[in-house]
């Protein structure tokens, strides 16, 4: 992939696929004119600059496409990057193609930038980088947890949050969500013992397994149901949960006429050529360098008497977060349990999270709100990825 030159490119073009393989970059006509326009008016500024005007701009509001997909236009590069790095690894998964695995990437791109703080991650690209490239991972693991999985295996293997949020998902609410959440818990305990299978695979329960789960429910549940009810909510759950586990794969290229001439990518919302002026934005950077330095130093020495953190601690995050290991993984490594590695990541991030809260009182002149902590949770996230792939390109003698 040629890397795009100049401001105007990196913020007005698109990819082009052909046979699943990056062909050219394309230029969007008014997203064109539009950062031209900008520049003659405005010389100063690099892509860092350019980047905190438009997201400056979309956050006075969401509904000024335009600077919304100047930023879309900029986020190609960071997402084929991270998408190109984990096809290479995952190219034999599901049989997904690089394109598919960039369109995974580009639907991201929305939550990507409500979730993006540009005072605690300046950097939109290497942002992104870190955020695609384990939202994807999350999605692929997702639908390794139900390849093989028959919809009666799954219902026996998933926890009531799972099954809840599944649900929830489809649409389910208030009684109806209760009762099919009842239908369900009652099929786990009835069939549980008693699975049958065949070449290995788990079968839907014979009509006595299903009557006992209809009388099972009928006991415990004010408004009784007919056998029929039972199956059918029951059915439902299983639908929902491998939906939820294992979503079908959308396009951006998907067609959306019988004729393919209108695709996915064809009706995102026109784009609003006015403009309201935006002062300049604000340098991020300093701010983030204040951070970053802090962070270092409050790294170096946590105490792990003080807070009776794992003596594996800094193993668990350096290779967690410098080089991507699996939980599992790590694990059976340093020989603890995995829970013990969950637990200590969490423990770790949580210290840093209400440090940071403490000291940016002092020391950012800023206001964070309570809403803030989930972005302020991810960003540590990201700033001990910086750290630890720092330290390990030390270790290996990059720059």
């Amino acid at each position: 992939m040629d890397k795009r030159e100049s401001l105007i490119d990196q913020f007005s073009t698109f990819i082009r696929w052909r046979e699943d393989r990056f062909q050219k970059w394309e230029t969007d006509a008014r997203l064109q004119r539009h950062m031209a326009q900008q520049l003659h008016s405005d010389h100063q500024g690099s892509s860092q600059y350019w980047v905190a005007y438009w997201y400056q701009h979309w956050q006075q509001s969401e509904a000024i496409t335009l600077s919304r997909d100047h930023l879309y236009a900029y986020l190609q590069e960071p997402c084929y990057r991270v998408t190109a790095q984990l096809w290479s690894t995952y190219q034999n998964h599901k049989n997904l193609s690089l394109a598919d695995l960039f369109s995974q990437g580009v639907l991201c791109f929305q939550k990507l930038l409500s979730n993006f703080n540009p005072v605690l991650n300046p950097n939109l690209a290497a942002y992104a980088s870190f955020f695609l490239k384990w939202r994807i991972l999350d999605e692929l693991r997702r639908q390794d947890k139900s390849y093989g999985h028959t919809r009666w295996s799954l219902l026996l293997h998933s926890s009531p949050t799972r099954m809840r949020k599944a649900l929830v998902s489809m649409g389910l609410t208030d009684t109806l969500l209760e009762c099919h959440l009842q239908a369900w818990e009652c099929y786990v305990e009835r069939y549980q013992p008693v699975k049958i299978k065949q070449e290995g695979k788990i079968q839907p329960p014979p009509a006595e397994i299903w009557s006992q789960i209809t009388a099972d429910y009928n006991l415990v549940m004010p408004h009784p149901q007919d056998v029929d009810y039972i199956q059918k909510w029951v059915d439902t759950c299983g639908q929902a949960v491998f939906r939820y586990i294992a979503p079908a794969d959308i396009s951006i290229n998907q067609a959306l006429s019988s004729d393919g001439s209108q695709e996915l990518m064809d009706v995102i919302p026109t784009l609003d050529s006015s403009g309201a002026e935006v002062d300049s934005p604000n340098d991020y950077g300093a701010i983030h360098s204040q951070i970053l330095t802090w962070l270092k130093a409050e790294w170096q020495n946590l105490d792990i008497k003080e807070y009776r953190l794992n003596a594996h601690y800094r193993t668990i995050v350096a290779l967690y977060y410098g080089q991507g290991q699996e939980q599992k993984a790590i694990s059976q490594q340093l020989g603890i349990n995995q829970s013990t590695v969950s637990r200590t990541l969490n423990k770790v991030k949580t210290i840093l999270v209400d440090r940071f809260l403490a000291w940016s009182q002092d020391h950012l002149h800023m206001s964070l709100q309570v809403n803030d902590v989930e972005a302020i949770n991810e960003a540590v996230s990201h700033w001990l990825w910086s750290i630890c792939q720092t330290e390990l390109g030390n270790k290996e003698g990059k720059p």
